[in-house]
Parts: C-alpha cells; structure tokens; sequence
C-alpha cells in the first residue's frame, strides 16, 4: 500500500496543480470506498488552501446491480426533481469536481439484462446533465484521476498476462510513478512542461486546418471528417473565471471536435473499454455519412449495440484524439480496462458528447445552428481506443493534399 506521505503528496498535485482549489471553492469528490483514506487526504489539503465546502460521495456498483435487478420495471426511467436541482445546482455553484478512479469489483455489473442495464445507464447520465453540460464547457474546474484497489490491481496484471506480485495493490502505484510524474523531483513542474509541449503540437494541429484525418492500419480504414471550426487542444483547461486546471490526469493526448457527420469506413478497437459497467472486447465499427451502421464485438456486443442504440448522438463522433504509443501509459505494456488510463496509451474516438472548447464559437450557437454545424449533441461521452505502433494518420486537405501526421504511432508532423 502506498504511505500516508505518498498520498498527501499526490493529494497536493490533484488539489493544486489540476484543479487550483483556491479559497472559496467548493470542491466534490465522488469515489468508491476503497478510496476513502485518499479521499480524506484530498479534502485536508482542499480545507488546508481555503475551500469552502468539501463533499465526498461514494459510488456503489454493487449497490447498483441490486437496484437494475430488483427495481420495478416503470421506475428504470425515472429521474426525481431532487436529483435533477442537485446537479444543477453543483453547474450553478460551480462546485469543482474530481472523480476518483478504479473499481472495487469490475465484474459488478456483468451479465444484467442489457436492456434494463441500458435504460439504467441512460437515466443516470440524463440526471448529471446540467453538470456533464457545465464540465463541458469548461464552466467548473474538474479532474479525473486514478487510485488503485485490490480488485482492479489483480485484473491488470492478470489480464495483461504478468505474474501477479505479493502486493497487487502497491505495485500498481509502483506502475503509476512515471504516469502521474510523482517519479520526478517536482511532479507539479513536470507536468506542466509535458503539458506544454503537447500544447504546441496542439497549435500545430490547429494551424494545419486539415479537412479530415485518415486512419489506416490492420482492420482499420477511417476517414474523420473535420470542421473549419475544430481546434486542437492540450489537457489544460480554463474557465470562464480564467481558472487553469487539467481535466485528466494523466493526460498525453491533442484531442479535437470533429464533424459530426462526416466519418466513413471501419475501424477496429484496439483496448477493451467499459460500456455501461460492462466490459467490450474486440470491438469494430463501420460509419458512413458519420454514423456508425454497423458494429460487433467478441465479448459483451449487445451491451454496446444497446448504448448504440439509445440516441442519434451515441453513434456519432463527439471527439478525435493523438496518442503517441510510446507515451509513458503505453511503455508500462499494461491493460488498464480504464478508459481514464487506457486512451492515454493510444489514439482515441469518442461517440457522444462534443466538447465545447474545440469547436469554435459554438457555445453562442443554438441547437439548429449546433446540428448545422455539424457538432454533436448526446448525454454520455465514450471513448475507444484506436491506434497503436500499427497505425498511421494522415491529414486532408480540402485541395485532396495529403500529409503525414503519424506513422507507426509516433507523431511525424513539422
């Protein structure tokens, strides 16, 4: 187990460097129980640089799974008033948010009945909303971040094929070292330099206006179309306030908003992913005219024919990603079955959500102007991973030019 000291030291990064929790904030922290001494750790050194208020939640899979498998069929789909006001009034406060992750029991939700599992999922995500909308648009400071537990330490080592240590738990955040920088003499520093450089890559990206992305590689043929409004960003954002805070950590990705409806061609996913509690494996996805039209994979494909299945938004892309593979996610050769970790050891899609910060001007535009425009409009936001030392990009031009942006997953772009 990690000691008291090393926790309060990742505790200040989380507290300071990615969310800059100044006096009167009001900060939330939602985690599973195996978190709770981080937690309290996390809300100290909050209280310790003049937070107002701390509110800790823990979420309860299992609790979860009792609730989709013995609640009366009609109450899957209802949302409370209360509910509603809470999350609304967490965007309307601008409390800061940090999510803690890594499961108590990742199996918790496996082998429900997908349809009931799918209106669950649905009605919990339509009830953060406001939130989700506010975290979006970089209206609160938020964070998500890793801590390990027994259960998830075990399912990493075992599934990516390592003898299992005495300690599970410990060698995990030994693992965790060089990809939180918590190996560097000033993680704080650090961060902020790799940060930075990823910013000019970012700028770069943007400079280029490229028209669309190819992706190209063993089962993958894929063209994501952009806009003239999708810019390229860095894991640093600001509020409207000019707060600075880092949405992820850790994060090696330049992330962008594409066009809704221009992506065409199969893609395969190259990282199980977690889809409504239920892990995915070996996915696929052929998209035309932007949306996915068809779609499978060897473990769990109804659970994710049902999330595809729940909205127009949820089989359109709400976001593009540029992971190098030799970031210091992918060197650990780890399977983290945690999108937080995983997408940040490859290049990314994401069905759903748009984000706000990279498509221009779009937050003085209405839903029409919105859907006109082609950015997405969804409830969730989902990532699969895409890329590997395999895999190629290219950026079109509009003229048809092509230019190398990646080649066997390492950025070549000048």
């Amino acid at each position: 187990m990690a000691s008291d000291d090393f926790l309060a030291k990742y505790a200040e990064l989380l507290i300071g460097t990615c969310l800059g929790i100044s006096k009167g904030t009001r900060l939330r922290i939602r985690c599973e129980a195996p978190h709770r001494g981080l937690a309290r750790l996390i809300a100290i050194a909050a209280w310790k640089r003049g937070a107002r208020e701390v509110m800790v939640q823990y979420a309860d899979p299992l609790l979860d799974r009792a609730a989709i498998e013995s609640m009366n069929d009609g109450w899957l789909d209802d949302i409370s008033k209360f509910t509603r006001d809470e999350y609304s009034r967490f965007a309307d406060e601008g409390w800061a948010y940090l999510r803690i992750q890594g499961e108590e029991d990742l199996e918790a939700l496996e082998g429900l009945e997908s349809s009931r599992l799918q209106r669950w999922d649905r009605t919990r995500s339509i009830e953060v909303l406001p939130f989700l909308h506010a975290m979006a648009a970089f209206t609160v400071p938020w964070c998500t971040a890793p801590a390990p537990t027994e259960a998830w330490a075990r399912w990493v080592f075992t599934t990516s094929g390592w003898t299992m240590p005495d300690d599970p738990v410990a060698a995990l955040w030994e693992t965790f070292l060089p990809i939180l920088r918590l190996d560097r003499p000033d993680p704080a520093a650090a961060w902020l330099a790799d940060v930075m450089n990823l910013g000019a890559r970012a700028e770069l990206m943007t400079q280029h206006r490229f028209d669309s992305l190819h992706f190209y590689g063993p089962g993958t043929d894929l063209r994501v179309g952009l806009s003239p409004s999708s810019l390229w960003k860095n894991a640093i954002g600001t509020t409207h306030e000019g707060k600075r805070f880092t949405p992820n950590l850790p994060s090696e990705e330049i992330f962008s908003t594409p066009d809704a409806r221009r992506t065409s061609g199969r893609v395969t996913v190259t990282r199980p992913v977690r889809v409504m509690g239920v892990m995915v494996e070996n996915a696929w996805f052929r998209f035309e005219k932007g949306e996915v039209v068809e779609s499978s994979a060897t473990r769990n494909a109804e659970a994710l024919a049902c999330c595809l299945a729940s909205e127009t938004g949820m089989r359109r892309l709400g976001e593009v990603a540029l992971v190098e593979c030799d970031s210091p996610v992918a060197k650990s050769k780890l399977i983290f079955g945690n999108i937080l970790l995983d997408e940040n050891a490859a290049c990314h899609i994401a069905l759903g959500l748009g984000i706000e910060e990279t498509f221009e001007n779009v937050q003085a535009m209405d839903g029409p102007a919105r859907e006109a425009a082609g950015f997405n409009e969804a409830i969730d936001h989902l990532d699969f991973m895409i890329g590997s030392d395999k895999i190629d990009v290219d950026g079109l031009e509009s003229s048809n030019r092509i230019t190398a942006v990646m080649r066997a997953g390492k950025f070549v772009l000048a």
